[in-house]
Order: C-alpha cells, then structure tokens, then sequence
C-alpha cells in the first residue's frame, strides 16, 4: 500500500483544498459563536463551486510535525465536452518533528489531477491520479444535495494502484462525511478519507477487514450560498503520527 500523506484531494484530495472569505470562520476561534444551524445544505453544489475556481490555503501545522502547508487547485476545464479536471498541488515544510518521527522533517510536496463528469451543473469525481498513480471510483463521488447537521454517509469508494497501467493494486480508499454545526447559518462539512491497507479487495465493503493506514480530516466551511472553504486539516496514522494544520 502506497502511504499517502495527502490523498487528494483530497484529493481529496484530496482533493480536496479552499480559501479565501470563511463566511462565518470566527466560530472556529470563538467557542460561545457556535450554534446549530437547522438549515438544509447543498453540499454537491458547494463542492463544485470549490473545483470550478481557483484557490488557495495557508496553514500551519501542529501535533507531531510543526510547519506550514500551502494547499492550493486550478480552476476545473474541460478535457472533452463532458469531462472536467484540475491540478491540487501541496507545498509544505515540516521544520520540527517529535523524535520518533524525525525523519519526516523537511520539504513535502504532492501533486494530483482530479478528473470529473459536469452534468446538471453539479461536478461528479470518477477519477484522480496520485503522483502520476490512477484512483478510481468504483461508482461516481456522491455528494449529498441536501444535508443538515448531524448527517453522515458515504460518499464513494475507490481502488488506489501504483501505475498507469493499472495492473498493480495499492490499496482502497473511503470517503464519508459528516455535517457538524457551525453558526446559525453555516455548518462544517467534515470530509474522511481513510485508507485501507488491502490489495485484494473487489467488492463493495470486503476492505472493512482490512487495517486503517492512515485517516484524513478536511473540514469546510459551508455557507447558505453554497461556497466552501477549508477550515483545517488533520491526519493520523496508527504509529501515533498525527499532524492538524489550520
């Protein structure tokens, strides 16, 4: 299994990166801001909003790595008349690490290419490619359309391989949400990606069985307009790393 510090997104990423105005981002410092919005969220909307513009985010690191990461995409273009992409980059420095994780001290850097199907004006992952390794969705990306605080669920799976080809299995990736409250008007949408360290699995949950390699956490924030913007980022694995920027 390839350990992928920064699955997108994100790509998730990662695939997975924002900035700019927060909305209502002061309540991620003011605990007594915090409220529970009974407002229904369009969080496929939001998302495609995020990828069809450009962006960028700062932010610096704590827990067992301190640093700085700059997160940042291309707005989304065509490749053909149905399909979109655009490139996530991460740049980042770990400038002091606990000693057991010395070795990760100095320069990260990532890359990956998120490819979507744009219909209904709504954009659909079905694929990314992780360093120049294909990530495939097993079934499009499903975003919820309308999501309240306290809503959780799935949104896809998909089969991670170490080249072009695809003749090597890496391993599967998870991705599910949670809309956690925020303000009266705004809500987090908590993004989870977890990484299963199994290079056998074909069906739809037969990686449940397998060990967790590691577990990402993109939160955004969600506006009544449908804009996202990320909040912070965490990630841990199960030798006790564990890093969150903001």
């Amino acid at each position: 299994m390839k350990c992928k510090i920064w699955t997108f997104t994100l790509s998730a990423l990662l695939t997975l990166s924002g900035c700019g105005s927060s909305g209502e981002d002061w309540a991620s410092k003011d605990p007594s801001a915090l409220a529970t919005s009974t407002n229904s969220f369009d969080i496929a909307a939001a998302w495609t909003q995020l990828n069809l513009t450009p962006n960028t985010k700062q932010m610096s690191t704590s827990g067992t790595c301190s640093g700085t990461f700059i997160i940042s995409n291309t707005a989304a273009t065509y490749v053909s008349s149905t399909d979109l992409y655009n490139f996530t980059t991460i740049n980042g420095l770990y400038q002091r690490c606990s000693p057991e994780f010395a070795n990760w001290q100095g320069l990260q850097y990532y890359n990956s290419v998120h490819y979507f199907k744009y219909q209904n004006f709504k954009l659909s992952n079905f694929l990314y490619n992780y360093q120049g390794a294909p990530n495939i969705w097993r079934a499009p990306a499903n975003f919820p359309f309308s999501a309240k605080v306290g809503d959780s669920g799935l949104i896809g799976v998909l089969d991670n391989y170490t080249n072009a080809n695809q003749t090597t299995k890496a391993g599967v990736e998870e991705w599910r949400y949670v809309i956690e409250q925020n303000t009266a008007t705004t809500v987090v949408f908590n993004l989870i990606v977890n990484a299963y360290d199994t290079t056998t699995s074909s069906t739809a949950t037969d990686y449940l069985s397998a060990p967790i390699i590691q577990t990402e956490q993109y939160r955004y924030v969600v506006t009544a307009n449908n804009t996202m913007t990320l909040r912070s980022y965490d990630v841990e694995r199960p030798d006790g790393f564990k890093v969150t920027a903001k």
